[in-house]
């Protein structure tokens, strides 16, 4: 009986250390044959399309969106009091230089300049009457002192009086448009009321506000060439670029002058600016083969020499209808034209070459 207790229990013992090591000793085993597996499985290589673009040279523009306007355009206010009493030009006229626009009353303006001439003249009677009296030592010098001060002061009168009726005639500044007409006949007018806005439109102003990159490529007496919204092109030279940006936009107001010799009506019409900053090697591509990074610039993906790929930014010139022109690339690339979405920087490829190559 002890025999076969001591059996059992040995049994028992080896069953109990064949159940403890066998199974651990198979997952010792086989993980590092698991992982040996793994690390040698091969990555399929991704084949992908290739087209060897060749660039040309061509002309980069900096393009800002703009408006029409006038070359000078100001209100003429009234500088003197007055009762208007000719208004012999209409709103919407073109005027010469020096034209008349409003004529005030002169109230008792001729009478004050009878009196201004009348005071010099007896002032200047005093005065020569003094000399000579000063001359004979009958009177003293200050008295020469106080006619002299006198005379000073009835032609400063007589200056008044004539720049005042001077003012009586309003005339117009420069050849333009009297665009507005605020007054009619009889109305009176005080110092600093509005009587008319002339409008030069025999030159024109496009104005536009370019980006800090785009202005630093820009020189004045460059040429400009504007699209106006109904289609009509002008042409003119860059005449002034702000040396300060606007602090709300950070952008900088350029002008170009553009001669209007028809006195065509453009003033106020939206109109898109070009303006050439220099050539750059262009590459005309597919928008499918254009991608972002993570900046959010626009990127182009190419193979090199070992068929790894690469990565370009690139910069867009101009659209097309069913291309785009892009600058930033070598004068030959190899770009990748179909699979490029899934492939990362230095990923070895398979090129097919496009049919386009």
């Amino acid at each position: 009986m002890n025999k076969s207790i001591f059996s059992a229990v040995g049994i028992l013992l080896l069953l109990a250390a064949w159940m403890l090591s066998g199974p651990g000793t198979k997952a010792g085993a086989s993980h590092p044959q698991e992982t040996k597996a793994d690390k040698n499985v091969v990555k399929p290589i991704m084949k992908v399309k290739v087209h060897i673009s060749r660039g040309v040279d061509m002309e980069r523009f900096v393009s800002v969106k703009g408006q029409v306007e006038p070359l000078r355009s100001v209100t003429i206010k009234a500088e003197t009091q007055g009762r208007v009493i000719k208004l012999p030009v209409n709103k919407g006229v073109r005027v010469a230089e020096g034209e008349l626009l409003v004529a005030l009353s002169m109230n008792d303006r001729e009478a004050r300049l009878s009196e201004a001439q009348a005071m010099v003249i007896s002032a200047e009677r005093d005065l020569e009457v003094t000399h000579k009296l000063v001359k004979q030592k009958i009177k003293a010098t200050n008295q020469l002192n106080s006619d002299e001060a006198n005379l000073a002061a009835a032609k400063a009168r007589l200056e008044q009086i004539r720049w005042e009726i001077g003012n009586t005639v309003i005339k117009a500044p420069y050849a333009g448009v009297l665009n507005e007409r605020p007054v009619e006949l009889g109305a009176f007018l005080q110092v600093g009321d509005p009587v008319g806005t002339i409008v030069d439109d025999l030159t024109l102003l496009l104005t536009a506000q370019a980006s800090q990159l785009a202005v630093i490529e820009l020189k004045l007496g460059q040429q400009v060439e504007a699209t106006l919204i109904n289609g009509v092109v002008l042409k003119g030279m860059l005449s002034y670029i702000s040396t300060l940006a606007e602090k709300g936009t950070r952008s900088y107001r350029i002008e170009a002058r553009v001669a209007n010799p028809e006195h065509l009506a453009y003033t106020g019409l939206s109109a898109t600016l070009k303006l050439p900053v220099g050539k750059s090697v262009a590459h005309k591509i597919s928008p499918s083969a254009l991608g972002l990074d993570a900046l959010g610039r626009l990127i182009v993906k190419g193979v090199d020499e070992q068929n790894s790929v690469m990565v370009k930014p690139v910069e867009l010139l101009r659209r097309e209808r069913d291309s785009m022109w892009v600058s930033g690339l070598p004068m030959e690339f190899k770009l990748i034209t179909l699979g490029q979405e899934y492939l990362a920087v230095g990923e070895k490829v398979e090129v097919i070459q496009d049919d386009r190559s």
